[in-house]
């Protein structure tokens, strides 16, 4: 009776543990999509909800990369941050509030490249990574127009890229954009809506506002483009 009743309390721990984290959809998206220009971003999401009471400290990394190797230019979004190059390099640490709702988001180009592709990613409570470990996979396939041109060349340079203030109010500025050409950017909420689509006009500093006037409090994500390439993507949080 004793090893029955250990039994049962093992596996709706576990059961308990495996739900903490809601995924959706069914911890796996997908992405079909036809590139006219070797510029286009390739983008796929997941929710993720905490569905318990507490809030949770949470660290996620790489568990399998299977893509062309032609394709890159990564941007990996957390429900916290968002990752470049060094992405897949080691593993990042996010917050999920309590009962709080958050986007794991991966961005690339394929460079006019058709093929498949396969990013899984293992995510798990820093505090407890034997019984929350989860995974999470994200999958690509990718065709190409016959007329498809790679002008995914950019000589951007994002090391003097500022977005300030954060928090913001009213105004939300971005500084650093002298070799941008053709900027606009993108802006959505914290589950992956896009809520604008904006192209800059620089001022005499190359310098560029975006309104957040009438935008509610929470957590935003911009994602930032010249000559229809993703250059950056930066979290702020309207006041």
């Amino acid at each position: 009776m004793k090893k029955l009743l250990l039994v049962l309390v093992t596996l709706c721990s576990l059961t308990l543990n495996a739900q903490l984290i809601s995924f959706t959809p069914n911890d796996s998206a997908s992405v079909t999509q036809t590139i006219t220009n070797g510029s286009d971003v390739v983008e796929v999401f997941l929710s993720a909800e905490n569905t318990t009471n507490v809030s949770k400290s949470l660290k996620w990394s790489k568990a399998e990369l299977t893509i062309p190797k032609e394709w890159g230019n990564f941007q990996v979004c957390d429900p916290g941050h968002c990752w470049g190059s060094d992405a897949f390099t080691i593993p990042h640490s996010y917050t999920l509030g309590a009962n709080a709702t958050g986007i794991f988001k991966i961005d690339l180009n394929t460079y006019c490249v058709p093929g498949s592709g396969k990013v899984r990613l293992k995510t798990w409570e820093t505090a407890d990574s034997a019984n929350t470990l989860q995974y999470i996979t994200f999958l690509f396939d990718v065709t190409a127009s016959a007329n498809c041109v790679n002008t995914a060349i950019n000589d951007f340079k994002t090391e003097n890229l500022r977005f300030y203030p954060n928090p913001v109010k009213d105004q939300l500025k971005i500084m650093g954009l002298t070799d941008a050409k053709n900027a606009r950017i993108e802006l959505f909420n914290v589950i992956g809506s896009k809520l604008m689509t904006k192209t800059l006009e620089l001022s005499s500093a190359d310098e560029a506002e975006l309104n957040t006037e009438t935008l509610d409090q929470g957590v935003y994500f911009v994602k930032l483009y010249s000559n229809n390439k993703l250059i950056a993507t930066k979290k702020f949080s309207k006041e």
